[in-house]
Formats: structure tokens, C-alpha cells, sequence
């Protein structure tokens, strides 16, 4: 008996395992057959001087985060960076970006062609898709049981639409995927009040405004949800105790500050585009 009951408990942590093992199987066949997107090179190239050089002038108009993840698997390799020309940051990016692509394979004396600098990018930035599609299930579980999570789950994880943005090196899916973490964990901290539930989704929420510079709607809009939870438990009466009463206010603004915090620290908690403060072209 206790035999199947584990079987039917772990059953659909499983299929979820399954479901994500197939995303990852989609994308990493479907990737290899797709040209880049317009703007990748200026992404990938941005992230890449910003893990290596610790600037911010190139893709300003995009915060960092994404741009940190996809370029990981490129930091160990050896590859040719083409150097600055000092043209406006625009162009800089785009143009570098090409070069940086398509100037290491061995026709350039080089070892890695842009599809293999692609497909490592694509691999890598798949980590937001995938965890959109793990919080779907773990939120829909929470708020409607197993078979509402894994069917939410599977109509994402089948989406040609999902499919065809998750592997692009732009903030698209990291945003998604930020938003929906953002709000499924002020959810959490709204039913259970707690510092640990604050910090949390402090964290994720500074994650979530360095992905997409509109995650800026996210802080009011967690504001206008408390206000509503407020509203709701007071027409149920179902308020909360004086205790939790006094210490709400102060645990909003532990989420609001751990935010501030994490998002400084992606901009490596300084104003200046380099580390020795010089201006943007």
C-alpha cells in the first residue's frame, strides 16, 4: 500500500521531469535548423564584453541578465574579439557582434563556427523556458492540483510559439519567465506571510527588473495586489492578526529592497558604463 502511494505521489513530478527532458529535445533539434535572429549577435556580443571587460555600453537598452546567461558557455573558449571602434554604441554592437559570430570558424583561423556559438547560446538561455515550464506546473499544482499543473505544463512545453522564442538570445522568454515567478511568489508570501516568503520574492523580483527594463510595471503591481488581498480579506473577514498587521508593511518593503539589491548588483552596484568610469559613445 505505502509502495503505491509513493508511485501515485512521485507520479507527477515525473511526468514533469519527462515534459521538460522533451523541451529540451525540441529545442536543441529545432535550434539546429533555424537561422539567427536579427539582434542576437548584439546581444550575445554585449554579454560577452560584460562578463569579460565589465561594461555596460554596449546594448544599454537592455538590462543584463539574459545577456550573463547566454554567454556563459562562450567564456572558456578561445575566441577572436574584434576590437572596438569607438562608433556609436549601436552600431558597435551590431557590427561586433557579426564579427564575433562569424569570425572564429576555421575559414577565419578559428575553431568555432557561428552555428556552434549559436547552438551553445541557445542551449544556454533555454534555462528560462525551461523553469517557466517548471513553475507553471508547481504553481498550477499548488492552486488546482497535479492534473491542472501538468496539463498547463504540456500545452506550454508543445507551443510552437514557446518553441520558436525560448532558444533566441533576446529578453523575451527571460522576462516571461521572471513575470510570472515575480507574482506566483507574491502569491506565496500572500498566503503565508513570512520573512523567508519576503526575501524570495525580493530575489526573484530583482532577477524579473534585470530582465526587460518594462518588468518596472512589476512594483506597482504588486502593490495594487496587496492592496487587493487586503480588500478581499476584509470583505471575508479574514484579517489578518495585529501582529501580521504591523509587520506587512515592513516585509513590502523587504521585497522591494532585496530587489533593489540584486538588480544593483547586476549592474555591478556602480552608474558608470566601465569600471573606470568613462562615458558612453
Amino acid at each position: 500500500m505505502r509502495f503505491v502511494q509513493s508511485v501515485k505521489r512521485f507520479r507527477a513530478p515525473a511526468s514533469a521531469c519527462l515534459l521538460l527532458l522533451i523541451m529540451v529535445a525540441e529545442v536543441a533539434f529545432s535550434t539546429q535548423h533555424e537561422s539567427a535572429s536579427w539582434d542576437e549577435g548584439d546581444h550575445i556580443y554585449a554579454g560577452y564584453m560584460n562578463w569579460k571587460h565589465g561594461e555596460y555600453s554596449l546594448n544599454p537598452e537592455h538590462p543584463p541578465l539574459v545577456k550573463l546567461i547566454a554567454t556563459l558557455p562562450l567564456l572558456g573558449l578561445q575566441l577572436k574579439v574584434p576590437e572596438r571602434e569607438g562608433r556609436y554604441f549601436k552600431s558597435e554592437a551590431y557590427y561586433d557582434g557579426h564579427a564575433l559570430l562569424f569570425g572564429n570558424g576555421p575559414r577565419e583561423g578559428g575553431r568555432y563556427t557561428a552555428d556552434t556559438l549559436l547552438f551553445r547560446t541557445h542551449m544556454a538561455v533555454l534555462v528560462f523556458g525551461l523553469m517557466l515550464a517548471m513553475l507553471l506546473f508547481v504553481a498550477g499544482r499548488e492552486m488546482f492540483g497535479a492534473t491542472a499543473g501538468l496539463l498547463a505544463m504540456t500545452l506550454f512545453v508543445f507551443d510552437p510559439t514557446v518553441l520558436t522564442n525560448a532558444p533566441f538570445v533576446t529578453t523575451d522568454m527571460g522576462g516571461a519567465c521572471a513575470f510570472f515567478a515575480s507574482i506566483y511568489l507574491f502569491y506565496r508570501f500572500a498566503v503565508r506571510r513570512t520573512w523567508g516568503r519576503a526575501l524570495a520574492c525580493g530575489l526573484v523580483l530583482g532577477l524579473a527588473l534585470g530582465t526587460k527594463h518594462s518588468m518596472l510595471v512589476l512594483p506597482p503591481l504588486l502593490i495594487l495586489l496587496a492592496v487587493g488581498d487586503w480588500l478581499l480579506r476584509t470583505r471575508f473577514r479574514r484579517l489578518p492578526t495585529r501582529p501580521e498587521m504591523l509587520q506587512t508593511p515592513l516585509k513590502m518593503l523587504a521585497i522591494f529592497g532585496t530587489a533593489y539589491l540584486v538588480l544593483w548588483g547586476l549592474y555591478s552596484f556602480r552608474f558608470a558604463m566601465y569600471p573606470a568610469g568613462e562615458a558612453m559613445p
